[in-house]
């Protein structure tokens, strides 16, 4: 892999790491179109989904924050990848007769 190339990893834990050249990064949380492209659904679904954040994930839901990413920066809505990855997993099993896995509609 080229050091300038950024690549996408996954750890045991789920946890997406971003890899820059020579630094590893884990990356917890993601940007509304971040979050719309990992799941490859439209930023509307997203929002659909998303929840205020919870100490316990929300079964079918985003959890979400608001965070200052910079110094004099304004705070942004993020989308906690834990929860995109749980996403994730439960539409990718296969769906037997009329069960859709245990998302709870938007």
């Amino acid at each position: 892999m080229i050091a300038t190339d950024i690549a996408h990893l996954r750890n045991g834990a789920g946890v997406r790491k971003s890899y820059n050249g020579s630094m590893i990064v884990n990356i917890v949380w993601l940007s509304l179109a971040k979050a719309a492209e990992y799941l490859d659904v439209s930023k509307d679904t997203v929002l659909r989904r998303a929840v205020e954040w919870t100490d316990e994930p929300v079964p079918g839901k985003v959890r979400t924050k608001y965070l200052v990413l910079g110094a004099d920066t304004r705070q942004d809505r993020r989308y906690y990848v834990p929860d995109l990855e749980r996403w994730l997993s439960v539409n990718s099993q296969p769906h037997h007769g009329h069960i859709r896995g245990q998302l709870a509609p938007a």
